[in-house]
């Protein structure tokens, strides 16, 4: 199977938006965004790319410059590795990025041209698709302005999105996996994008990938119930994890704390874009109601939990299946 193409091995061949040749090309989606192939990615879904305004990304190895002085540089930790983060281009104007992971593999990001550069030793090669898929894309993609990046998992429940938020262990993949289970679609299992046009807020699907083992570098299991559209959002929900003793217990958040707890749930947020992105959270927090669900950590309680949710979406009675 070839990286980047269905489980099927079908592949998606268009004509290229940009008009530059009319050579077809084919394109995996991920967070919303179009990706040339091939590309160092796991299966993703393949669709007929639609000009939307956006040329498709294009990732290749390499390096995307060399010799210049970064303008910033900051640093942080993910599964146990060090993480550089730098900046080459002046605020305001399109980005170039680069990300180095500690002991596995370079990343560049031009934001004008589209195009991720990387680089690793071959006996590395096996982690780039998670890398790139759960943290590089959207990273990257958020720095440019895209979406706003929220830590939650999400699922399509009518045709409406649900999103959960809550930080490493607060439940968000026990309830993806519990909505699935009850045959509801994945739209992300951790880094929901979301964007706003015409008045309507929309999360856009991530991957179809679900880590209820939560392996090291490993996005998890493929899954079948997934979303390939945007989906039109209806019910944030902060996850407050209980004592199993405890019932399921669900309450408005008033704006001020519901403003702060998205706010502190961004997975990514840049000095550059932090003002445009509070401006953001604090649209999607007045148009929305934001729920804080008390979750006893007993997964018999599963069910309550869910009734509780399906009525606020006016979903009825739970199926008879996940009682």
């Amino acid at each position: 199977m070839n990286p980047g193409t269905d489980e099927s091995g079908g592949s998606c061949l268009v004509g290229d938006p940009c008009g530059r040749s009319g050579a077809a090309e084919r394109v995996a989606f991920a967070y919303g965004a179009p990706i040339r192939l091939p590309a160092p990615l796991p299966p993703l879904p393949s669709g007929r790319w639609q000009d939307r305004g956006q040329r498709p990304l294009a990732i290749r190895e390499g390096t995307l410059w060399e010799g210049e002085e970064p303008l910033d540089h900051s640093e942080g930790r993910c599964h146990g590795r060090r993480i550089d983060f730098f900046r080459y281009e002046e605020e305001g104007r399109p980005q170039r990025l680069r990300m180095e992971i500690e002991g596995r593999s370079r990343f560049d990001w031009d934001e004008a041209s589209r195009e991720i550069g990387w680089g690793a030793r071959p006996e590395h090669h096996a982690v780039l698709p998670y890398w790139l898929t759960a943290h590089v894309l959207p990273l990257f993609l958020c720095s440019s302005g895209a979406f706003l990046l929220l830590h939650a998992g999400c699922v399509e429940i009518g045709g409406r999105g649900v999103a959960f938020l809550g930080g490493s262990g607060a439940g968000k993949t026990t309830l993806t996996g519990f909505a699935m289970g009850l045959g509801h679609r994945l739209v992300c299992d951790d880094k929901l994008p979301i964007v706003s046009s015409d008045g309507v807020w929309r999360g856009l699907p991530a991957h179809p990938y679900h880590r209820p083992e939560r392996l090291p570098e490993s996005l998890g299991r493929r899954v079948d119930v997934f979303v390939e559209q945007p989906v039109p959002m209806a019910l944030f929900c902060l996850l407050d994890p209980v004592p199993g003793s405890f019932s399921p217990r669900i309450q408005a958040v008033p704006f001020r704390e519901a403003f702060l707890q998205t706010c502190a749930h961004r997975a990514a947020y840049f000095r550059w874009s932090d003002q445009a992105d509070l401006d953001r959270v604090a649209r999607l927090v007045r148009d929305f109601p934001v729920l804080r669900l008390e979750m006893p950590r007993d997964r018999s309680k599963l069910g309550a939990v869910w009734e509780l949710l399906c009525g606020r979406l006016g979903e009825g009675e739970l199926p008879e299946e996940g009682r």
